[in-house]
């Protein structure tokens, strides 16, 4: 249609991407538009830039949405809807169908500049068209993912890098084609001496000596390091770095990995034992106001009597562990880590065990090189869990259905608990010696190892299919019991303590 009156209208901005017609520049073609148009521009513009409107885009439209939320709630009260082109509004039809019918409601007209024309949505033909556009648009976009996707497959395939250089690395393009080639170790100086890609190097390095991420960030931050965006590194920022194949020259593409045409940062053997360590560290731990854990056996002994948690704690200046939830027990604490850990000269239990190599794989029941059987046992895991999940949000029409879900999801549950403690048989050999090598001199190795290494690795030991649980047992009043006789080791299948 085309106005012959003056009338009001609000403008719509959006871009996916900074290439291409920005919003300003859209701003300015609307304005030039809307004055030949007769259209006056009374309001701030809704914007949404950087935004893609197709059904792959992530990222949700906040001004979008607040378009439709006026529209609905009589708040737009201009007479038309000024958009640069049909593919602004949105790249879905569905959500173009609401649009327009928001914009028919409540007797909007919508202005596309592109076009130099004026539509009423209550118009048939005009709504045609508009529809027609989104038709069009979605089309559009889904060749463009296919295409990028197909791509990105192929890439991944030959095994060549793509997107941006993770940081560490620096891109190289071919001079011809333009195309990305290749990723290089970036040597520009982090800090003097210090190379960014030294910076990834030590990173990994940190980690296998069992550094804690929260200690390594606030080393890199007091050096003066700084991420790619000229900020402080983070603890989550590290730990992403650390479990990103690409640092060993690993392709990955929707869970499957090959070699890359890059050369590695590290080597693939550092990175795999990095992403196992930071697998089974646990974050249940005693922690200090600056982040670093403070006790070795905190929270992994347990309470005899309710079964909880032990914690370190001080009674009239004397140290001792006691039950954290309901102070069920209480035991000096030089006694326990006397028992339990020991010293060079008399290991404790713990030492022991590390000791004697045939015993600890022997525990295990297996060497560390079964990774690929690991593999396996953990892919079937995974799948039962998914099963189990399916099972669990399936919904019921009747009790006997109920029963036989509730069936299903028993077994799958005993089969996945089956196959967690096969896998961690296989794998613990090789997650003890990632953070300390068993063998002959393991006090010393313990003694030299942060205290998060050494709390991950009690608490792989005193696991019930190992060494057992430590709890704490009770004893009667005005009874004296040696603390080291009230710590009972409990293993699978047990019945010498109270505790469930």
């Amino acid at each position: 249609m085309t106005t012959t009156q003056q009338i009001t209208g609000r403008e719509y901005l959006r871009v996916s991407k900074k290439k291409g017609q920005s919003c300003d520049e859209q701003h300015a073609d609307n304005i030039r538009s809307a004055e030949t148009h007769r259209i006056l521009i009374s309001a701030a513009p809704y914007v949404d830039d950087g935004f893609s409107a197709s059904k792959y885009g992530r990222k949700k439209r906040g001004d979008f949405a607040k378009l439709v939320k006026d529209l609905d709630s009589g708040t737009f009260t201009d007479d038309a809807l000024i958009i640069w082109e049909s593919s602004r509004g949105s790249r879905k039809v569905g959500e173009w169908c609401t649009l327009l019918d928001a914009l028919e409601e409540h007797g909007k007209l919508v202005h596309v500049t592109t076009h130099g024309r004026t539509y009423d949505p209550r118009n048939g033909r005009d709504r045609r068209t508009l529809l027609e556009d989104a038709v069009d648009s979605e089309y559009e976009s889904y060749k463009v993912h296919t295409r990028t996707s197909r791509t990105a497959a192929s890439q991944a395939a030959d095994g060549r890098p793509t997107g941006r250089a993770p940081y560490g690395y620096v891109p190289v393009y071919d001079t011809r084609t333009g195309r990305l080639t290749d990723w290089v170790a970036d040597g520009t100086e982090a800090v003097p001496g210090l190379s960014k890609a030294d910076v990834v190097r030590e990173l990994f390095r940190r980690i296998k000596a069992g550094h804690a991420m929260g200690a390594i960030a606030r080393d890199f931050a007091a050096r003066g390091i700084r991420n790619g965006s000229g900020t402080p590194f983070v603890p989550q920022h590290l730990r992403s770095m650390a479990v990103r194949p690409a640092y060993a020259g690993i392709r990955s593409h929707h869970g499957t990995e090959r070699p890359g045409t890059w050369k590695g940062l590290v080597s693939e053997a550092d990175y795999r034992a990095v992403v196992r360590m930071l697998n089974t560290r646990t974050q249940a731990q005693k922690r200090r106001p600056d982040g670093r854990a403070q006790h070795e056996l905190t929270r992994i002994i347990r309470c005899g009597k309710c079964g909880g948690p032990m914690r370190a704690a001080q009674v009239k200046g004397a140290p001792c562990y006691e039950c954290r939830d309901h102070g069920c027990v209480r035991v000096p604490r030089a006694r326990i880590d006397e028992y339990l850990i020991g010293t060079e000269a008399q290991p404790g239990v713990i030492l022991s065990f590390l000791a004697d190599e045939s015993r600890v794989y022997g525990a295990f029941t297996a060497a560390p090189e079964d990774e690929t059987r690991a593999e396996e046992i953990r892919t079937e895991r995974e799948r039962l869990e998914g099963e189990r999940r399916e099972a669990e949000g399936a919904k019921t029409a009747t009790l006997g259905e109920a029963l036989a879900v509730g069936r299903l999801v028993d077994s799958l549950t005993e089969d996945i608990a089956r196959l967690q403690a096969e896998e961690q048989k296989l794998r613990a050999p090789a997650q003890l010696a990632d953070m300390i090598t068993p063998g002959k001199d393991v006090a010393r190795r313990w003694a030299a190892a942060p205290v998060a290494v050494r709390r991950a690795v009690a608490r792989m030991v005193l696991s019930p299919s190992v060494l057992g649980e430590v709890r704490i047992m009770p004893v009667g009043p005005g009874k004296r019991v040696d603390p080291v006789d009230r710590a009972h080791l409990h293993k699978t299948g047990c019945k010498g303590c109270t505790a469930a």
